[in-house]
């Protein structure tokens, strides 16, 4: 388990695998009738305590009300692998792969079944297992930031042609082959493989049904306070969408700061007596250039963070890298993320912070995913500031059609905040308020999309006729004058022979290139958008 930590923490994933006690725990939202988060959490105390029968025994219990139940007897298996129960563990390990353990990585790979392997047991299992699971070849391709983004997503798609699976929505397949798809464009695709289980905190079915625009309210809520911390789904960009729109009247309200958890930081040093690491940028050109390349962070290859990076700076934020790549854990991680966002403060005691991170970072409690909380709950005790959070994250499955929307306009809200008959918004003990994100992103049907950045970007659309003879062709557009590896400002694919498809472009001149699964260009269109 803790291997698989480390190796998601050094790309900076947050909800990865199902291997790691600690990275199911970050995203806890199965759907079932008893909350198991608690037994969870206790589970990975005591893993991470080493008293390992104790946490097999409590995520065994935890399999038996949750939806996870794969992950959690996977985390059994290693548990008592760990505490020297070898029969204990194979039954667990095979009542994992029987409830759907995802197959994008082997359990041949993590070292908490060192102890299993002169097993006899051991090699037919994981033999059979690596057979039934295409994916695991495929998520080393994936994963393979050496290979190109298209490359990457042409292998994707042909493992899944292959055989694949992926129905497990957290699989390390899903998720990278989602990132690739996001990074093209095609953020249904994402959104339909990155997508969630439903949540154990459901705002509808607690009766928050009427929805409202989510823009004054946080904003009207933003007001005064020292920092202000959103979140996003990986793999759902609308998410991104939804924090891009609040940055102009964040900014406009005084806030000065933003850091942005996949920013790549630069070396840490410590600097005082405190040991306050620095939050610098590893991409030290971005400010006087403008605009996101891949040395900017490791999600600003999807065009929407791009633009998110670009907004922050024609706003005048400050940009800060906060992220901490830990060896030794998960908590150790939420801890350093916690003391460099303190060190803003330490830095300038006047600033006022924005914070955008993943999925459960944000979340308050403290006796939330590991012991002493996540980097929300950390980062108050060691600053003695109440964040306000704004979840974007959970809320993404909740019955729409149970929704009483505002009167439709032209251009809806990207998202929206639900409330009770009182018109009392919906939070809970860890969000001081839970966004419900649409998720649709509208590309090519007309609709108000959210891609349209609240209008910051018109819909245009271009038309590659060479593409008409090639089964999948990849679209990207660039500005005029930017340089080569400049993040795409939107890009799409085009299925079965279509040649042409719509973008969203802030105005200017571009040029789109259309290559196929090999990378060869296949045509090329002048863009300019009034």
């Amino acid at each position: 388990m803790p291997s698989t930590a480390k190796r998601l923490a050094a790309v900076l994933l947050v909800a990865c695998l199902a291997c790691s006690s600690a990275v199911l725990a970050q995203d806890p939202r199965p759907a079932a009738t008893q909350d198991p988060r608690p037994l969870m959490a206790k589970a990975n105390a005591a893993y991470e305590a080493k008293d390992f029968a104790t946490a097999a025994r409590l995520f065994v219990e935890a399999a038996s009300i949750s939806s996870a139940k794969a992950g959690n007897h996977y985390n059994a298996a290693c548990s008592y692998a760990l505490a020297g129960r070898p029969d204990e563990a194979f039954a667990e390990l095979q009542a994992s792969i029987d409830t759907g353990l995802s197959g994008a990585s082997s359990p041949a790979s993590d070292t908490d079944f060192t102890s299993l392997h002169a097993d006899p047991r051991w090699a037919p299992l994981v033999a059979r297992f690596e057979a039934a699971h295409p994916e695991i070849a495929a998520v080393k391709a994936l994963r393979d930031e050496k290979v190109s983004i298209v490359r990457r997503f042409a292998m994707g798609r042909h493992a899944i042609a292959e055989g694949a699976s992926v129905t497990n929505h957290l699989s390390l397949f899903n998720q990278f082959l989602a990132n690739q798809a996001q990074y093209l464009g095609s953020y249904d695709e994402a959104s339909a493989l990155y997508g969630y289980p439903s949540a154990v905190d459901d705002a509808v079915a607690a009766g928050y049904t009427h929805a409202a625009d989510a823009l004054p309210v946080v904003l009207a809520r933003a007001h005064g306070q020292r920092a202000v911390f959103l979140n996003e789904a990986h793999g759902q960009s609308q998410t991104r969408a939804a924090n891009y729109a609040l940055l102009a009247g964040l900014r406009a309200d005084g806030f000065d700061v933003l850091a942005m958890e996949s920013l790549k930081p630069g070396p840490t040093t410590a600097r005082d007596a405190t040991h306050c690491s620095n939050t610098t940028l590893l991409d030290a050109g971005l400010v006087a250039r403008g605009y996101a390349v891949p040395a900017t962070a490791f999600y600003a290859l999807d065009p929407v963070y791009a633009e998110t990076v670009r907004e922050a700076l024609r706003l005048g934020f400050r940009l800060v890298a906060y992220d901490s790549l830990v060896e030794n854990g998960v908590a150790p991680r939420e801890q350093n993320q916690a003391d460099n966002l303190a060190c803003v403060f330490k830095d300038d005691p006047k600033a006022r912070l924005v914070v955008i991170a993943g999925f459960s970072h944000i979340a308050e409690r403290r006796d939330f995913w590991v012991p002493g909380g996540a980097m929300a709950a950390r980062f108050r005790v060691a600053t003695g500031i109440d964040p306000l959070t704004v979840d974007s994250t959970t809320q993404s499955t909740v019955d729409a059609a149970k929704i009483t929307f505002p009167t439709a306009r032209r251009a809806p809200p990207v998202s929206y905040v639900l409330e009770d008959a009182n018109g009392v918004p919906y939070g809970t003990d860890n969000f001081d308020l839970a966004l419900y994100v649409p998720a649709p992103s509208h590309r090519e049907d007309g609709k108000p999309s959210w891609l349209a950045l609240g209008n910051s970007r018109k819909r245009i659309r271009v038309e590659l006729g060479k593409c008409a003879g090639v089964a999948v062709c990849i679209v990207q557009a660039r500005r005029i004058g930017e340089q080569a590896d400049a993040i795409p400002a939107d890009a799409c694919v085009l299925e079965a022979h279509a040649t042409g498809c719509t973008l969203f472009l802030r105005p200017g001149r571009y040029e789109a290139v259309a290559v196929d699964g090999a990378e060869t260009v296949v045509d090329r269109v002048p863009l300019a958008v009034k």
